[in-house]
C-alpha cells in the first residue's frame, strides 16, 4: 500500500470515528437536557474518546509534518505548538465535562484548557504563514 493510500485510510478512519464520536456526545447532552438516564455515561465516553481522538490527531501530524522539508528550529516549534494545542485542547474539553457534571475543577480547566489553546493556536498559525512563505519563495525564481 502507498504513502498516499494509507494516509487516505488513516484519514477516512478518523473521520468516521470523529463522527461517531459527535453523535454520541450530541445525544448525551441532549439526555442531559431531557433528564433522561444514561446521560452521564455517554457524555463521558464521548468527551473522553475526543481527547483520545486529539492524541491521534497529534501522532498523525507529526508524522506529516516531519517529512516536509523544513528548518530544524522551526520544525520543532511547530512539534511544541502542535503538541501544546492538543494537550491543552484535552483541558478544555475535560472542563466542559467537568462544568456540564457539576464536579469541582471545571472552570480552572475551562479557562486553562481555553488560553491555552488559543496561545498554542496563534503559534500554529504563525508557523503556517511562515512555512507558506518560504515555499513561496523557494519555488518562484
Amino acid at each position: 500500500m502507498s504513502g498516499t493510500k494509507k494516509r487516505n485510510k488513516i484519514s477516512k478512519v478518523l473521520a468516521i470515528l470523529s463522527i461517531v464520536d459527535i453523535v454520541v456526545i450530541l445525544c448525551g447532552f441532549l439526555f442531559r437536557i431531557m433528564h433522561w438516564q444514561g446521560s452521564n455515561l455517554m457524555l463521558v465516553l464521548g468527551l473522553s474518546f475526543v481527547c483520545y481522538l486529539l492524541w491521534g490527531f497529534m501522532i498523525y501530524r507529526f508524522i506529516v509534518d516531519n517529512k516536509k522539508p523544513m528548518p530544524t528550529a522551526d520544525r520543532v516549534f511547530m512539534n511544541i505548538s502542535y503538541g501544546l494545542f492538543f494537550i491543552f485542547g484535552a483541558f478544555l474539553i475535560v472542563g466542559i465535562l467537568f462544568l456540564v457534571m457539576h464536579w469541582p475543577g471545571g472552570r480552572l480547566n475551562l479557562i486553562v484548557g481555553l488560553v491555552g489553546t488559543i496561545i498554542a493556536a496563534i503559534i500554529c498559525i504563525i508557523l503556517r504563514i511562515r512555512e507558506e512563505k518560504n515555499n513561496n519563495t523557494q519555488s518562484d525564481p
